[in-house]
């Protein structure tokens, strides 16, 4: 069962990627789920793609997740159209993501000792 609320969740992760100077270069977008341990993330945006600011900013968030023992649901989206949506499921899936049915929603359980 999760240890902090949510607010307490988002504001972690803000104050260490703030930390690790990540905080102005991605954005990442959180809210709250019905479910107890539960977090949506609805936003993850580096300003400069492909500098692997994103993926170090994923890892932040997973790493909080986990120790946290909260699951991360995601539909992701291209932002863009420069974007391509099989290549961005791909991230999520190397970041732990896996989907969900068919409506292209994705979860993340926490992994313990990972």
């Amino acid at each position: 069962m999760a240890v902090e609320s949510v607010d307490e969740f988002i504001e972690r992760l803000q104050t260490t990627l703030a930390r690790i100077r990540l905080g102005d270069l991605v954005t990442i977008e959180l809210s709250a789920t019905d479910k107890d341990g539960e977090i949506s993330l609805d936003k993850i945006e580096a300003q400069t793609p492909g500098q692997g600011q994103g993926k170090s900013a994923m890892r932040v968030l997973v790493t909080i997740a986990d120790d946290l023992e909260y699951q991360i649901v995601a539909n992701p989206q291209p932002l863009d159209e420069a974007t391509d949506r099989e290549r961005l499921l791909k991230w999520f899936k190397r970041c732990g993501f896996a989907a969900v049915g068919d409506g292209g929603a994705m979860v993340r359980k926490p992994q313990w000792g990972a």
